[in-house]
């Protein structure tokens, strides 16, 4: 592209974010742009949203994003007077002192639009000369705590107010303290923006990292005044998959394999919950989770029986079935998840031994899979749903092993019940008495497990939860004479369907 002139790059960058932040401020946005930018600037230039929820993962540079679009709006007089809000006093006027940088220092910055230094000058107020447009620019800084109410400099209410990562741990902590920084924001900062007759761009933005399920961002995504973008660490077509299969959001300053290995080390250190609400903007809590954290027990595989022996071990699996016609229409054909494990019991206690996920309709390697685990873990037998396309799977297991002459007892379980109970009654129980062990290394069942039933997909638990069941049954079988009445329909039968 040909080099442009200065009038250009000022016409230009009006319309292009990108050209303008680059070009005025080449340190603070020196590293490649996120895709994701593209939809944050969007709602920030929107002039719909008027009320914007910007909901950022820690490390997105919300903060640098926030600067360059207060200079774009100072740049192009898009307003006269600015608030910016922070948790802290201290916090606020940061954004004040890096503003009166780029007029005293950056000469491209200044010198392009005209502006310089107006009557008043300090790090929490200050006043820029337009000499483009013939006008002032105030902009005040507070903290959250301060007197925000019936701000009106030289006749102008404020026509963009800015919320820096108002929420902190300390305000959300108490009902009391959600509910004043709500009221405040809606009532009193709300109240003082410019009405839409006298600056037709003018904007609240909360530019915030959930904290809390009453906190004001959530609050807000409730509301149908605020317009919400919401932006996790992963990008947002593969945020709800497993940990193997997420992407970075941000490939160039969080490389995808490190994030994910970042995520599993929150998970081994029990603080799966800080991850997904620093970096994933999403809240779990015990509140919220069916399942507790610390049942859960870790072992290490030198600790299993040598050879297995004494454990008994089931396969069982939750499978993808055929898209249908409608699914193919709509590209949703691999968008559901298979999960295969191996489940063991041995002297009381329970242990996920092994699993494998894979996305969408795939048969072949179903039953490749199912064959790979059953031979390794010496399986005593391999737990089918026959519900549906469960039926027919187990009919082409039973179709392989004969081609295979390799075979395990089919164990095909009729449970109507919701799958929701179904996980719930069998490893609540397990899991309670601290007998339910996994790998450190089982990071995404770990994960699913805490945040359940808050999961966007929740096979391997589904496959897990089947076959405690079928061991469960295992062991009233060894301890008693008989089932109890209320067990669900079991049929038993040899490899040939």
């Amino acid at each position: 592209m040909a080099a442009l002139n200065l009038q250009e790059i000022v016409e230009l960058g009006a319309v292009d974010y990108r050209l303008f932040t680059t070009v005025f401020f080449p340190k603070a946005f020196r590293e490649d742009f996120p895709d994701f930018a593209d939809r944050t600037w969007d709602a920030l230039d929107s002039r719909i949203a008027r009320f914007l929820n910007l909901q950022m993962f820690r490390g997105s540079s919300k903060t640098t994003t926030l600067r360059g679009f207060i200079a774009k709006r100072v740049a192009y007089a898009m307003s006269r007077t600015i608030m910016i809000i922070a948790a802290s006093y201290e916090k606020a006027t940061k954004t004040i002192r890096w503003l009166k940088g780029a007029i005293e220092r950056n000469r491209n910055f200044a010198g392009a639009f005209q502006l310089s230094k107006g009557n008043k000058w300090t790090d929490d107020e200050i006043e820029i000369k337009h000499g483009v447009a013939g006008c002032s620019i105030n902009i005040i800084a507070y903290g959250i705590t301060g007197n925000v109410r019936g701000i009106n400099i030289d006749d102008y209410r404020p026509d963009l107010i800015v919320l820096d990562d108002i929420v902190t741990d300390e305000n959300a902590a108490t009902v009391e303290q959600r509910d004043k920084i709500e009221n405040l924001v809606l009532g009193a900062v709300a109240e003082t923006l410019a009405p839409r007759s006298e600056n037709p761009d003018g904007k609240m933005i909360m530019l915030q990292t959930p904290l809390n399920y009453d906190d004001v961002s959530m609050k807000a995504t409730l509301d149908p005044m605020w317009v919400t973008v919401r932006q996790p660490c992963w990008t947002l077509d593969t945020e709800n998959c497993p940990n193997d299969f997420q992407v970075s959001a941000w490939e160039k300053r969080f490389p995808t394999e490190e994030l994910r290995q970042k995520k599993r080390g929150f998970i081994a250190r029990n603080k799966a919950s800080v991850f997904a609400r620093e970096m994933e903007v999403r809240l779990v809590t015990a509140e919220t989770s069916a399942f507790i954290r610390g049942w859960l027990r870790l072992y290490e595989t030198d600790q299993l029986p040598v050879n297995l022996t004494g454990m008994h071990v089931v396969i069982s699996v939750d499978p993808v079935p055929p898209p249908s016609d409608l699914e193919v229409a709509k590209n949703l054909h691999g968008k559901d998840w298979e999960a295969i494990t191996a489940v063991g019991y041995w002297k009381g206690n329970y242990y996920l031994l092994e699993y494998r996920l894979n996305r969408g309709h795939d048969p072949t390697w179903t039953i490749a899979t199912i064959f790979e685990l059953a031979h390794r873990w010496r399986a005593k037998g391999i737990v089918v749903e026959t519900i549906a396309y469960q039926k027919t799977l187990a009919w082409l297991i039973g179709i392989a092993m004969q081609k295979q002459r390799c075979y395990y007892p089919i164990i095909e379980r009729r449970d109507k019940r919701s799958k929701y109970d179904k996980i719930i009654d069998a490893l609540a129980v397990p899991a309670s008495r601290g007998q339910l062990y996994c790998l450190a290394s089982h990071s995404e069942f770990i994960s699913q497990f805490t945040d359940y039933p808050n999961v966007q997909f929740d096979d391997l638990l589904d496959a897990v939860a089947q076959g405690i069941s079928e061991l469960t049954v295992q062991e009233v079988v060894e301890d008693y004479d008989g089932y109890a009445d209320d067990m669900p329909e079991l049929v038993y039968h040899g490899a040939s369907p």
